[in-house]
């Protein structure tokens, strides 16, 4: 489950990253009466990040400016959450920035088929009441705690079990 959030926060993260983008690229087509009345300091900041945008290929300008209009599509609440969630992993260690990057790529390299296991399962686990979670929390946690030998003998016992019904 915590692969799975951490997957899920990293895609929420591209997300975010797309949006500021976006939002750079629409200030900047707005005109000089928005440059004029900016600071000093925003006008290098735009600048700045207008030749970031410039330097994106046309493609991937597209993609953002797309998830830039999804943003603004959403409520005003689920706007705030995801910009707090965005806040929040900006103030991460750079080791667990890292590892959210990491288990997105493994997230993203997985077959499709594979993915719609896991969303399927971290569903049915949303579903658990909080004494369920627990008891599969100390039931995976024995799980974890014996070796893969015994792991196999068990997988093996099950599957004879499985085999005997049939």
């Amino acid at each position: 489950m915590k692969y799975f959030k951490l997957v899920v926060f990293f895609l929420w993260l591209m997300f975010m990253s797309a949006i500021v983008y976006a939002q750079t690229a629409v200030n900047v087509s707005n005109g000089q009466k928005q440059w004029e009345s900016m600071s000093k300091a925003q006008k290098q900041e735009l600048s700045k990040a207008f030749k970031k945008w410039q330097s994106l290929p046309e493609d991937r300008r597209g993609k953002i400016i797309q998830n830039y209009m999804l943003f603004k599509s959403l409520s005003k609440d689920e706007q705030k959450r995801i910009i707090k969630e965005y806040k929040h992993f900006q103030n991460l260690p750079e080791d667990k920035k890292r590892l959210v990057m990491d288990n997105y790529q493994r997230w993203k390299s997985m077959p499709s088929a594979k993915r719609q296991i896991i969303l399927r399962n971290y569903k049915i686990y949303q579903s658990l009441s909080p004494r369920e979670k627990e008891a599969l929390r100390r039931q995976y946690l024995k799980w974890k705690g014996i070796t893969p030998a015994q792991r196999e003998r068990i997988k093996e016992l099950i599957r004879n079990r499985k085999l005997k019904k049939e």
